[in-house]
């Protein structure tokens, strides 16, 4: 029995303080639109949210949050689709750096989600980490 149920929400605030939140990547145009009034980036939400089956080649300077993004698309994967393995997700960057931190900030994230819900299918995917392809391009 789960006792918590993560859904991916996304709680918005517009810039005059307004907020409205978006559940499991449902996005209409009207709010897109009205999303540009904030500092919301559709862009990277568009990245994360994106049909299961689209491979996405995400291209961005130092910093520009290409990691959470990478991050946050494997746990929507997840989310959507339990048959949808860590071993059959490949992520390829051009640096070792890179190809460690996106291994251990996924790592923290299910870790963090265990210790919120107690649920022993983020420890299965901790250790299904293993098995993930996080590899630079030269590999």
């Amino acid at each position: 029995m789960d006792l918590f149920i993560i859904n991916c929400v996304k709680k918005i605030g517009y810039n005059n303080g307004d907020e409205f939140f978006v559940y499991d990547g449902e996005l209409s145009s009207n709010i897109e639109e009205e999303l540009k009034n904030t500092d919301f980036n559709v862009e990277q939400f568009k990245v994360e949210h994106s049909e299961l089956d689209n491979h996405i080649i995400i291209k961005a300077g130092a910093g520009s949050g290409k990691t959470k993004v990478m991050i946050d698309r494997v746990m929507y994967l997840r989310h959507f689709d339990d048959d949808i393995k860590l071993s059959q997700i490949v992520m390829i960057t051009f640096t070792n750096k890179a190809a460690i931190q996106i291994k251990e900030k996924l790592n923290a994230r299910l870790e963090a989600y265990y210790k919120v819900t107690r649920d022993r299918r983020f420890l299965d995917l901790m250790d299904e980490m293993t098995l993930m392809k996080v590899d630079t391009i030269h590999s």
